[in-house]
């Protein structure tokens, strides 16, 4: 009796051993559910590319519980995205523009100001849909059982003929508003620009 008294203990013990050792480990999370298969541009390590003529932007957002809202969350980022790119590109592209000039910078900062303004009114930035949309189901494992939540990756897609065709109306327009105003300075870098970027269009 002793002997099977000793048996049970320790089989008892070797149970709870391995159904905790075969349970689910905590913390570990899957895929349980996808929009489709994964698109190239969600792997990528960028959120903005260029390709074939076309400028892509991607808005990401991850451990959301409701898909609706990470759908609109995301698409608020891309656009983001969109707005921080054409920030950086038309001041690049004006800086390099005005290299060697003889153009103030106060001149050149007010006219950047103010085409970054039009250029994103005229591409319309916050009425872009987004092109394409993934989204991923994501389970996890937590001490108080499985919680659910969700990964949205969302591209949205602008012409480069788009964005080149609001930048250069926006030149000839500001340049021709600073004419009218008597803002010399700033009419002096947009001729600048205009001349070097446009030419004679």
């Amino acid at each position: 009796m002793k002997k099977r008294s000793t048996i049970l203990p320790i089989l008892a013990l070797s149970a709870i051993l391995f159904s905790c050792a075969s349970g689910p480990q905590i913390g570990k999370m899957k895929v349980v559910e996808e929009s489709g298969s994964k698109p190239g541009w969600v792997k990528a390590d960028k959120d903005f590319f260029e390709k074939k003529g076309d400028f892509y932007f991607r808005g990401v957002v991850t451990n959301r519980k409701d898909l609706g809202y990470a759908k609109r969350e995301a698409k608020a980022e891309a656009i983001k995205n969109i707005a921080e790119k054409v920030n950086t590109r038309v001041r690049t592209e004006f800086n390099e523009a005005t290299q060697g000039s003889n153009v103030s910078d106060e001149g050149l900062s007010i006219f950047t100001s103010d085409a970054i303004s039009w250029v994103a009114d005229n591409l319309n930035i916050q009425g872009i849909s987004p092109s394409n949309v993934y989204w991923q189901r994501v389970e996890k494992v937590t001490p108080d059982g499985f919680k659910y939540s969700y990964n949205v990756y969302v591209l949205c897609q602008i012409p480069k003929a788009d964005y080149e065709k609001a930048r250069n109306m926006a030149i000839k327009a500001l340049l021709k508003k600073y004419a009218n105003a008597g803002q010399q300075d700033a009419k002096k870098v947009a001729a600048t620009v205009q001349k070097r970027l446009l030419g004679n269009r």
